[in-house]
């Protein structure tokens, strides 16, 4: 039986009590197998690899959620020509 890599949680063979098992997959130039998930590296021919999670409902839910945050928030560095200028502390001002 399937379970979520997150929680843990065990996949249920019935439509009204499942979990909803699923996969999110990424890929974003990195090696990703430095972090501390359980996430499965994937080959699909492509330049970069893509890694993946099998995640309840949830998991997913609280994954977009993060994914919304971190777009949401303010940046904290931005580049200009060959210079990096470090901005703290800012809420979308200059």
């Amino acid at each position: 039986m399937a379970k979520c890599q997150r929680c843990e949680q065990n996949e249920v063979s019935t439509i009204e009590s499942s979990i909803d098992l699923r996969t999110i997959v990424m890929s974003c130039g990195y090696d990703m197998s430095e972090f501390s998930m359980p996430l499965q590296k994937q080959e699909r021919g492509w330049k970069l690899p893509f890694y993946s999670l099998k995640v309840c409902k949830p998991c997913r839910a609280d994954w977009l959620y993060a994914l919304e945050t971190w777009f949401n928030s303010p940046h904290r560095v931005k580049m200009y020509a060959n210079e990096i200028t470090v901005v703290l502390n800012t809420m979308g001002d200059e």
